[in-house]
């Protein structure tokens, strides 16, 4: 897309001609690639038909389309879909082509999402560049999908900042039998007579509560009420959609999200992975005959011999109906000396083939016992975990499995069937701390942004007091988002935390996410004042992001057509005609503490940070509840 003086060369930085809406987006050839663009264009006048190999997705069929029509092609184009580079697969798909007007809708979903990110980027960094210049600051850069980013990063910071660690009790005695030695650890269920002791997680915030139970059921006998056996499976992990293999390298290996994509990338190149930006963890149940030969490919490099695969097991990840534009990742049937490859190569390449590996390993299967014990008017209980078949597990480690807190006899488990009567001893209180919520990683951000229905809840609830409107609304959008809809995509999720790294509106800690002053006061600006808020509050809004993300899905599957988005679209950047009036609701800027995270607190010299509470924003002593000192922003 080209720049803004190639559609109104008077407009540059004067904010009174804003909007800038074109009535046609011109296009240019990107540097350093002319010569290549008219090598194309004489090859399209010696050849009969067109194929298409464009990248599997939006952005690839954009990009060939695009140069086409640049060219003023009239030969008839046919689309050849590569999810994977070697050879079985690329047979495969130019058995299968077809004419490439059927993905139209793929086209103009991706003009639609660039043409809507020009006009925030153009019109929107230009407009907040124009006040923070007033008070001596720099280029703002203000993007339709990195903006609501910055914003969940900034809402994590302050969280953190703003949590206040709560004690809170628990109580665990220990259940057997007459004549037994074996003892089954059992945690209290706080009653609900003491509910005006409990914190809204129902934590109990008494010790002299768990105190009066300890001397209430003392050399009382109890009574096992409950004790309910179940045979349960945990089933093989589904494969890596592009998302989980950034999470999972991010967790095991610290690597960042476009250092993942950029390493899987190389792998695809070299035809030993299937195509990498994907949103999708199934396979279509056509490959399920290649299995063998992948297997045999992967063992061939000296991975996994100990390995053996079931025959008769299919799991869930094939599966034809699940399956979107791309499949999961998944290794190919090409080869290579494995040694050569590099140490990150190599990492990546392993957890790939260790995904699909566990496709052919039997069920993880375990007896779940929920047992519930009384001791007088008290209620005690504990869900045991008894693994029956450790399966796919026996070989590959569940990274997010939790831990076992101890294993026992299943003669003992299985008297609390058999035998109501029973004892306790060794009560013992604990005191525990309620825990802050944890900083994003690139890998806990890119899930997020993925999921972020999953954030609806505390997105609403932070913006509605009023509990039936906001119930309503987190209904709402529940609905329109669905369980899949996210912000931005595989494609472009990486880019996006790189360029708020560039822009130093974030930055790295070890692998947590700091937001900078710079990226925090930008989010301020917005959420703090009403006007604005009003005005370009979606620009922020992670949600009203990911509709647009749905929107754009909608297009690409011809449901909806591409200039209703726009035109919405564009209705909202007019309101820019009304800016200069709109700044002037802002708070004087230059004001010392408007971009100060954190002050020295004058009494224990630990950090005072901003806090809220119901009426005020304060700075309040990191070093609470030994210093309570407090001071307002004032101060």
């Amino acid at each position: 897309m080209d720049e803004v003086n190639a559609f109104h060369p008077e407009v540059k930085w004067n904010i009174n001609l804003l909007p800038i809406i074109p009535e046609k987006f011109k296009l240019k050839i990107k540097k350093g690639c002319k010569d290549q663009v008219k090598l194309i264009g004489t090859l399209l006048k010696e050849c009969d038909e067109v194929i298409n190999a464009g990248d599997p997705d939006r952005e690839g069929q954009l990009l060939i389309d695009e140069t086409l029509e640049h060219l003023k092609n009239k030969k008839p184009v046919k689309r050849v879909w590569l999810n994977a580079l070697d050879d079985e697969s690329i047979s495969k798909a130019f058995m299968e082509m077809k004419d490439n007007k059927k993905y139209i809708g793929y086209k103009e979903a991706a003009e639609t999402r660039s043409q809507i990110d020009w006009l925030v980027g153009m019109n929107l960094s230009r407009a907040f560049t124009s006040t923070y210049k007033k008070n001596g600051q720099s280029y703002v850069s203000i993007g339709r999908v990195q903006t609501p980013t910055l914003k969940l990063i900034v809402d994590n910071h302050f969280e953190i900042l703003n949590f206040t660690a709560c004690k809170y009790y628990t109580l665990q005695i220990d259940v057997g039998f007459f004549m037994m030695n074996d003892r089954l650890p059992m945690n209290y269920v706080v009653s609900e007579r003491y509910s005006t002791y409990v914190d809204e997680e129902g934590r109990l915030k008494d010790k002299n509560i768990l105190n009066e139970v300890i001397e209430s059921i003392k050399g009382k006998n109890g009574e096992v009420v409950k004790c309910k056996s179940q045979t349960k499976t945990t089933p093989q992990p589904l494969g890596f959609s592009l998302s989980e293999l950034q999470s999972v390298a991010n967790k095991k290996y610290g690597y960042g999200a476009k250092q993942t994509l950029q390493i899987v990338q190389d792998l695809y190149e070299s035809k030993l992975v299937s195509y990498p930006r994907t949103d999708c963890q199934y396979l279509p149940e056509s490959q399920y005959q290649d299995s063998s030969k992948i297997i045999k490919s992967i063992q061939s490099m000296g991975l996994f011999n100990g390995y053996k695969e079931d025959d008769n097991i299919k799991s869930r990840i094939w599966n034809d109906k699940k399956v979107t534009a791309h499949h999961a990742i998944i290794p190919t049937q090409a080869t290579t000396d494995f040694n050569k490859l590099d140490d990150k190569k190599r990492n990546m390449y392993t957890i790939i083939a260790e995904r699909y590996l566990v496709q052919f390993l039997k069920l993880h299967e375990y007896k779940e016992m929920e047992i519930e014990v009384k001791f007088g008017d008290e209620l005690f209980k504990k869900t045991v975990k008894t693994d029956l078949e450790l399966g796919w597990k026996r070989f590959f480690k569940d990274d997010n499995e939790e831990e076992k807190d101890g294993t026992y006899k299943q003669e003992f488990l299985n008297l609390f069937t058999a035998t109501k009567s029973c004892l306790h001893d060794n009560p013992v209180v604990n005191e525990k701390n309620s825990k802050p919520p944890k900083r994003y990683t690139e890998g806990s951000l890119i899930k997020t942004m993925e999921n972020i229905s999953s954030k609806v809840a505390d997105i609403v609830l932070k913006e509605e007091p009023d509990k039936k409107i906001a119930k309503e609304k987190i209904d709402k959008y529940k609905k329109i988002l669905g369980e899949t809809s996210g912000i931005g995509t595989e494609a472009t999720r990486a880019d996006i935390i790189e360029k708020l790294k560039n822009l130093k509106y974030i930055e790295l800690k070890s692998k947590d996410i700091y937001p900078s002053e710079f990226g925090i006061s930008l989010i301020q600006m917005i959420e703090e004042n009403k006007t604005f808020k009003k005005e370009f509050g979606y620009i922020t809004n992670p949600i009203t992001t990911a509709e647009m993300e749905l929107k754009l899905k909608n297009i690409q599957d011809t449901t909806v057509k591409k200039e209703e988005i726009l035109n919405a679209f564009i209705e909202k950047m007019k309101r820019l005609s009304h800016y200069e009036e709109l700044e002037r609701t802002l708070p004087g800027m230059d004001n010392e503490h408007k971009h100060i995270e954190s002050i020295i607190c004058d009494k224990c010299g630990n950090k005072m940070v901003k806090k809220k509470s119901k009426t005020a924003t304060f700075w309040g002593c990191t070093g609470f509840p030994a210093c309570k000192n407090t001071k307002s922003l004032q101060n």
